[in-house]
């Protein structure tokens, strides 16, 4: 219980920085905070970014030439990623365009509309933040977490029949391997009866069906392959989700209940609240009843850095270490912030155990974009992991942080110069054996868009 007021002080020392910045963010103008999923209204528009600049590419350093032309009308948004690799005897990169895989790669995305629209939602290319139903088996899930080193391309695809509906995710169309579904229902939906006919009752099933997924060679970055081996991980799931307050904009609340059992290991149930105040503020609060041998949210962001690790020669999995988690515990999971769509957005969430069983994880995303500063754009992912004390909160020197940040800066009305910086962690050979290092890549190039 010491641990949980440290955080809830945390927490508090957050927020209130937070919503200082409230009445500046409510005038601002609507834009983009980040890569487009679609823009609604039917007027295209259009955009082109040009880059260059230096980029680390599994530990070779390229010049690189980059076109981002992004197009959107309606809810059809399309967003392309053309970019060129120099070694330093100016030979470009081929291994990004001589392939159909590699080509198809340059798709950065195609969306029509946003997770939850009616009746269909679909984006392609790198998903960021893969969610299916509560999020209690897969949530925030990135696909393109070790971009630029593995590029993986995915598809996203829901439809909302009022009736019933279903939310699919695969994590890579050119190697088949994470795969979910979720299936739901409105049984009382015809009814018309006030909130019960939004009772939604769902099953979700998500796979690895090769978590020892080996990592593309470098001079083959699209081949990807079977590891061979027969170890697999299936989770399976179901749910109710009722609406209990709908007084927008001023608030609205939605109670939830989850169950999740992950095949030859453990189960465990969550139940809790969410919605929105003031049709800005975002907020999740639950608590987890969770059993041995089980973790929630199993396939996070930090998945793909989490899928297996090596010690000596063996390869031992995350499913594998459930089997580390012995005894039950009671937590809870916390989330707040605000969001402005397309303009600005700070969201902070901690999960941990009531006593001390587990470790606290913290996240923090941040988004400003450039078109409300007039001048600067900014955004900011932090993820941490195993806090065992207070210093480990602002302690990035660990693989269990993880940092991605963009820093845009406007030189001119078409000239823009950006900087980003990613830290995250990887399997690098040392003496004949395979060590857990940080991996750190800055990139700084100019981006001309008209």
């Amino acid at each position: 219980m010491k641990r949980f007021f440290i955080f809830f002080v945390v927490f508090c020392l957050l927020t209130t920085s937070l919503f200082a910045q409230e009445s500046d963010l409510q005038n601002a103008d609507q834009s983009e905070v980040s890569q487009p999923q679609s823009v609604q209204g039917d007027t295209p528009k259009f955009g082109f970014g040009f880059s260059f600049g230096t980029v680390v590419i599994n530990g070779v350093t390229y010049f690189q030439v980059k076109g981002q032309p992004q197009f959107s009308i309606g809810k059809l948004g399309v967003g392309l990623d053309l970019n060129f690799e120099f070694d330093g005897q100016w030979n470009l990169r081929t291994t990004e365009w001589n392939s159909w895989q590699a080509i198809l790669s340059k798709i950065m995305y195609l969306s029509w509309g946003n997770k939850g629209d009616k009746p269909v939602y679909f984006k392609i290319g790198r998903i960021q933040d893969a969610v299916l139903g509560n999020g209690f088996i897969m949530y925030n899930y990135n696909n393109n977490l070790n971009f630029p080193n593995i590029k993986k391309f995915g598809i996203a695809f829901d439809i909302d029949l009022d009736y019933a509906g279903i939310e699919t995710f695969v994590d890579n169309v050119f190697d088949f391997d994470i795969i979910g579904g979720r299936l739901f229902f409105r049984p009382l939906y015809s009814s018309k009866v006030f909130l019960l006919d939004m009772l939604e009752i769902g099953g979700t099933l998500v796979a690895d069906l090769d978590p020892l997924n080996p990592v593309p060679p470098s001079d083959s970055p699209y081949s990807f392959s079977d590891s061979g081996s027969d170890k697999k991980v299936f989770i399976v799931g179901a749910d109710l989700g009722l609406p209990i307050l709908k007084l927008d904009p001023v608030i609205n609340m939605k109670w939830f209940f989850d169950f999740a059992y992950i095949i030859d290991k453990g189960t465990g149930e969550a139940t809790g609240f969410f919605g929105k105040i003031l049709s800005f503020i975002p907020y999740r609060f639950e608590v987890r009843f969770l059993q041995p041998k089980f973790i929630p949210s199993f396939f996070d962001a930090l998945y793909e850095a989490e899928r297996y690790i090596i010690v000596g020669t063996n390869y031992i999995t995350k499913y594998d270490t459930l089997d580390y988690i012995t005894n039950s515990y009671f937590g809870w999971f916390f989330l707040t912030g605000v969001y402005f769509e397309k303009t600005a957005s700070l969201i902070i969430n901690i999960e941990d155990s009531f006593d001390d069983t587990t470790y606290p994880i913290l996240r923090v995303s941040m988004a400003i974009d450039r078109e409300l500063t007039k001048m600067v754009g900014f955004s900011f992912t932090y993820e941490r992991k195993n806090i065992r004390e207070f210093k480990d909160v602002y302690t990035t020197e660990s693989t269990d942080s993880v940092i991605l940040t963009k820093l845009s800066y406007k030189v001119s009305d078409m000239v823009n110069l950006i900087v980003e910086y990613r830290r995250t962690f990887d399997w690098f050979d040392e003496g004949g054996q395979k060590v857990l290092k940080p991996l750190e890549s800055t990139s700084i190039s100019t981006e001309i868009s008209f």
